[in-house]
């Protein structure tokens, strides 16, 4: 069975139901985790993030996650510029001084899934991470959204500067 889709294409009835299971994720509100972060201050955030660091979004991917939990997962590679707290981790997948952060959602194919609380990047913007260990995906913004902290920049003019960001944080170095 097929049902006319987004555009006039067809969707089939795995893509019915994913779009169906999509639509349903985005209406159950964040996920606990996300929901306790908000509530952080940057100080908090700073304190328990074990990575800090500055960088600019490359690129991204989204794909199908594997394994049971499925949806939508974003691969976004950050050019690491400063590393202000913990040591970056070697990938040799990716590169020196390059960092692959795994964020849950994204949009594939004209189906999107964006969780409440996740930060959505910008390629070719800067960012200030505020980064803590993910059994699953490796990294994770700590504070949800608020650990990646657009900066000031060419296409971003009203951002905040890089120095009134880490003042706000507490000069979060470690």
């Amino acid at each position: 069975m097929c049902v006319a889709g987004r555009g006039g294409g067809k969707l089939s009835t795995g893509g019915l139901i994913r779009a169906a299971l999509l639509t349903l994720a985005t209406f159950l509100g964040p996920p606990p985790a996300a929901a306790l972060h908000a509530r952080t201050t940057p100080e908090e955030r700073c304190a328990r993030a074990g990575l800090v660091l500055t960088g600019e979004v490359t690129g991204q991917e989204t794909r199908w996650a594997a394994g049971p939990e499925g949806g939508l997962e974003t691969t976004a590679w950050i050019a690491v510029d400063r590393v202000y707290k913990g040591v970056l981790p070697r990938d040799p997948e990716v590169g020196p001084g390059t960092l692959a952060l795994v964020l849950p959602g994204g949009e594939l194919g004209g189906e999107g899934l964006w969780l409440p609380g996740t930060p959505r990047l910008a390629e070719d913007a800067r960012y200030l991470f505020l980064l803590e260990p993910d059994p699953e995906r490796g990294w994770q913004a700590v504070g949800g959204e608020a650990g990646a902290v657009r900066l000031q920049g060419p296409d971003a003019p009203e951002a905040p500067t890089l120095t009134a960001v880490l003042r706000e944080h507490g000069g979060c170095r470690g």
